[in-house]
């Protein structure tokens, strides 16, 4: 739920950048520091353990997954988190989510300001 209540709304005031429209500087720092905080939530959630629910892939790592794989599309990343760079490769390496993701652009959009 924390995915659909927290890290989702987070990233919203960062969909301009999608449509190639500026964002205000105050509104970028204000989402990277409440996605950042939702992100650490879920490193420490994660701890050492493969999957956040254990070692068994769960309704929970696919709902997150599913943002956490779009966050560089709007000029976010997990680089400061670097357990969650770790599952969200263990993701990626899913023969399932593979067949199942939609891929994005690698390269991460750039924060244009007002």
């Amino acid at each position: 739920m924390l995915t659909v209540n927290e890290l989702l709304p987070g990233i919203m005031p960062m969909f301009p950048i999608l449509f190639g429209l500026p964002v205000e500087s105050k509104t970028i720092e204000q989402t990277q520091n409440k996605v950042s905080t939702v992100l650490t939530f879920f490193e420490e959630l994660l701890g050492e353990q493969t999957y956040f629910a254990g070692e068994q892939l769960t309704l929970a790592d696919v709902t997150a997954g599913t943002v956490a794989s779009s966050l560089h599309l709007v000029g976010l990343s997990l680089d400061n988190h670097p357990k969650l760079s770790i599952w969200l490769e263990n993701l990626n390496q899913r023969p399932a989510w593979v067949k199942t993701h939609i891929p994005h652009p690698q390269a991460p959009l750039k924060c244009s300001t007002r």
